[in-house]
């Protein structure tokens, strides 16, 4: 049996790191020590970390930076040939590491469970997808994985990240980052199903700040270019009148375009604004 750390961020996370640690600890992964970092949360986010079972192995890290320092923390906490990131707003299912210890080989750097996110805001976007693509739910969730380097629920293999250096200020995309690093180093980056992850966030509202920097820190990666602002601003659009000729909510369709619009706006502000390279 190899046992695993477990890193997950947190920062005021209640309630769902309460489902997560429970579908954690009901689950079959092979636990040795859980590694909270956490953005000196003030919810009672540590409080109730405190009162998790003594018998559990607990490391708190604070942390005052970004998604970044965070990982990078996590990863220097390690003590496992493996270890895995985990989010604090997923549930696992019963058997994640049935599924997913097949995979560990020595040239594979990470494994990716696909993530079924169910809130209202990605049924549309997927039902979308999936009118477009012609293929089913499950396979566009895994797509994903294809395209970008995701940590939701994320086994690494600790000798295709040893060395690594995320750069400080990237305040999302580095879990892209800590991809390419991983395949960069030779190692291969797997997106499965099963395992999988259900996300349980549901977004009561868009942070137009969070979706540009998105497009900012994308297009730094080099995940994003010129081509995908036109793309994005096009799908927009006709995301916002299916959304509203299917549903009659315009409500909803503005949030679709709004996701579009932000991101290609920080899309431009790198590619206008001067390029920042990274090593």
């Amino acid at each position: 049996m190899k046992y695993i750390d477990i890193v997950i961020l947190t920062k005021n996370s209640m309630p769902t790191i309460k489902y997560t640690i429970e579908s954690l600890l009901s689950s079959d992964i092979p636990v040795n020590k859980i590694i909270f970092v956490d953005g000196y949360s003030s919810d009672g986010t540590l409080d109730y970390i405190k009162s998790l079972n003594k018998s559990l192995d607990i490391e708190v890290v604070l942390d005052d930076g970004n998604r970044a320092t965070a990982r990078q923390k996590g990863i220097e906490s390690v003590s496992t040939d493996w270890f895995m990131f985990l989010d604090s707003d997923i549930i696992l299912p019963s058997k994640w590491f049935r599924y997913a210890v097949k995979y560990m080989k020595s040239d594979v750097g990470a494994v990716w469970g696909t993530v079924i996110n169910l809130s209202e805001r990605a049924y549309y976007q997927y039902m979308f997808s999936r009118r477009f693509y012609k293929t089913d739910l499950i396979e566009l969730f895994r797509l994903r994985g294809l395209q970008r380097g995701y940590t939701h629920d994320t086994l690494i293999n600790l000798n295709a990240v040893r060395g690594i250096k995320i750069p400080s200020f990237l305040d999302t995309f580095e879990d892209h980052y800590i991809r390419q690093y991983i395949e960069g180093r030779g190692f291969k980056y797997i997106p499965a199903f099963p395992p999988y992850c259900i996300h349980i966030h549901e977004y009561k509202k868009i942070d137009s700040n969070e979706w540009y920097k998105n497009g900012f820190y994308g297009s730094i990666l080099k995940f994003y270019g010129i081509k995908d602002v036109f793309k994005k601003l096009l799908t927009g659009l006709i995301k916002l009148w299916i959304i509203l000729a299917s549903t009659g909510d315009l409500n909803d369709g503005l949030i679709q375009y709004k996701i579009h619009l932000y991101t290609s706006l920080g899309i431009l502000k790198n590619i206008l604004g001067g390029r920042i390279f990274i090593k």
